[in-house]
């Protein structure tokens, strides 16, 4: 996927279903340090490759790193934009986007693992050097479904989200 939004995206049902058991930032950060080595291949050699973090044992690593330096790390970025939901320049109606920055261990362990695999799983269908069983799962769906199907789970996260907001 290209640098991660779509790998996000898609994670957002996962917060809305499950909640305070899901750290919703830590998997976004885990999602992002995979990618890093997309990154460095693209400004080194001039190509996308995927190799250590895009493996299970690569990734794995960072998600074992995300769940527990994330903690702090997330925290303090949560703290950082409900502050700036709740100064005097921002909109009155964005306040309702704050968010609790309490992350625990449960919720950081289950982001982290889950968007690592996730990550090696939906960049499998897409990228031809992504091989998480040892077999090639590139073209068994299209890009354009892979996409929308991540835009998917994004709306249906939002309408689980604000039903369950609703009905609080």
């Amino acid at each position: 996927m290209p640098i991660t939004p779509f790998h996000i995206v898609a994670g957002f049902a996962v917060k809305s279903i499950f909640g305070r058991y899901f750290s919703w930032s830590v998997f976004t950060l885990t999602n992002i340090i995979i990618d890093t080595e997309v990154i460095y291949y693209i400004l080194t050699i001039g190509e996308a490759s995927h190799k250590f973090f895009h493996t299970f044992f690569g990734s794995t690593i960072v998600a074992t790193f995300c769940a527990i330096l994330g903690i702090p790390i997330c925290e303090k970025v949560l703290e950082y934009w409900n502050k700036n939901l709740q100064n005097e320049k921002s909109l009155s109606k964005l306040k309702w986007l704050a968010t609790g920055t309490k992350i625990t261990i449960l919720s950081s362990v289950s982001g982290a693992f889950f968007g690592a695999y996730s990550h090696i799983l939906l960049d499998s269908f897409m990228h031809i050097d992504v091989k998480p069983l040892g077999n090639n799962l590139l073209g068994i769906i299209s890009i354009d479904t892979l996409h929308l199907s991540c835009v998917a789970l994004f709306l249906i996260g939002v309408v689980i989200y604000f039903l369950k907001r609703k009905s609080k």
